[in-house]
């Protein structure tokens, strides 16, 4: 129905809050939600905050999450090198719902782009955790995270940037083991002055079904422990180019089958003022349950009227729920702080009489930013 947000800083405090009044809508009844966020900078470039939100508008529960971080930043190393480090604690409460219901991380990286970088973290969302106004992925799980690699800057010639690295994730399901494994193997990667690259990656990857999981239409893959191999190269153009590709190509074993990937995309920029750019992106999966292919094409329009208007468009369209998306967005920002937004959405269902519409709607939407 309405609402308010503020947010801006009082004395050493970065504060931001918002609060809405939501009407009732099929069996949720009419809900206050409300966010809050404040954090302080310490340490010349770290910084310290906590978070907290009430409400959830997705049913008549009451839910509150509140929770606190720091955030560690240091780019005064010897050599030009920076350190990163976090750490967060969160907890969530929710009607009818007790225990298990928190969430935690700490990491630690060192994100150079020359010579030596590395990275390790450690998150764990526990399966009660429900952050009602915001999204936690794969809960009920503890995750580790790593990244080793070397930068090599070659002195002239065509290169730029020679890297070689590994990557890895492990993901356990709390109280059943294994989830989700990764390793992705770099062994080569190019990037010229202008921005074109080529890059080798080798994945080793387990993945552990707790039960029964429909990949697709009626083929079931079976609960248990799998292990796939996958090699493919990605190569492309740098984005300063009127005319730039992208491709990727991916091949090897997924689950107790093979997947073989692939991606193309184009665009063309002849102006400041105008650009247009698709994409097609092909899977073809067979398992002993049964196979199946699924493609996405994409095509998007910007254009840029003048630094105060623009309007893009984007048409999607893939062959698994067979409906083809359109989403038309005019922007006006006549100054900073002030924006106008008008949006047209538009489903078609692609059936054996040809595209049927499905749903389309209008929306505007004016913002405007009072700052003291």
């Amino acid at each position: 129905n309405y609402g308010g947000k503020i947010s801006g800083r009082v004395g050493q405090w970065n504060v931001g809050a918002q609060a809405i009044q939501q009407a009732a809508y099929g069996d949720i009844d009419a809900t206050n939600v409300f966010v809050g966020r404040v954090s302080r900078n310490v340490l010349g470039e770290s910084s310290i905050g906590a978070i907290m939100t009430y409400g959830d508008p997705t049913s008549n529960l009451d839910n509150i999450l509140g929770g606190v971080d720091f955030r560690y930043l240091n780019t005064n190393l010897p050599g030009g090198r920076t350190l990163e480090g976090e750490a967060w604690y969160q907890k969530s409460h929710t009607e009818g719902i007790s225990g298990d219901d928190a969430a935690w991380a700490v990491g630690l990286r060192m994100p150079n782009t020359n010579r030596f970088r590395a990275g390790i973290g450690i998150k764990e969302l526990q399966k009660n955790f429900n952050p009602a106004l915001g999204f936690a992925n794969r809960r009920g799980t503890r995750s580790y995270q790593g990244e080793v690699g070397y930068t090599y800057r070659p002195v002239g010639g065509l290169l730029r940037v020679i890297y070689a690295g590994i990557d890895a994730m492990h993901v356990d399901e709390l109280g059943y083991g294994l989830q989700t494994q990764n390793i992705r193997i770099r062994p080569l990667e190019l990037t010229t002055f202008q921005g074109d690259y080529f890059q080798i990656h080798y994945n080793v990857g387990k993945e552990g079904l707790s039960a029964p999981f429909e990949i697709s239409r009626g083929i079931v893959l079976p609960r248990g422990l799998y292990t796939f191999n996958r090699y493919g190269v990605a190569f492309g153009t740098g984005p300063a180019r009127k005319v730039t590709f992208d491709g990727v190509i991916w091949d090897g074993d997924f689950y107790d089958g093979t997947r073989f990937y692939a991606y193309g995309g184009l665009s063309w920029r002849p102006s400041k003022h105008f650009g247009v750019s698709g994409s097609y992106e092909f899977n073809d999966i067979k398992l002993i349950e049964g196979n199946f292919v699924t493609r996405l094409m994409t095509f998007q329009s910007d254009v840029v009227l003048n630094n105060t208007m623009s309007w893009t468009t984007l048409v999607q369209f893939d062959n698994i729920s067979d409906n083809l998306g359109i989403n038309s967005r005019l922007h006006w920002e006549p100054e900073a702080g002030r924006d106008v937004y008008f949006v047209i959405n538009y489903n078609m269902l692609n059936t054996e009489n040809g595209f049927v519409s499905t749903h389309s709607d209008i929306t505007l939407k004016a913002s405007y930013t009072f700052r003291f």
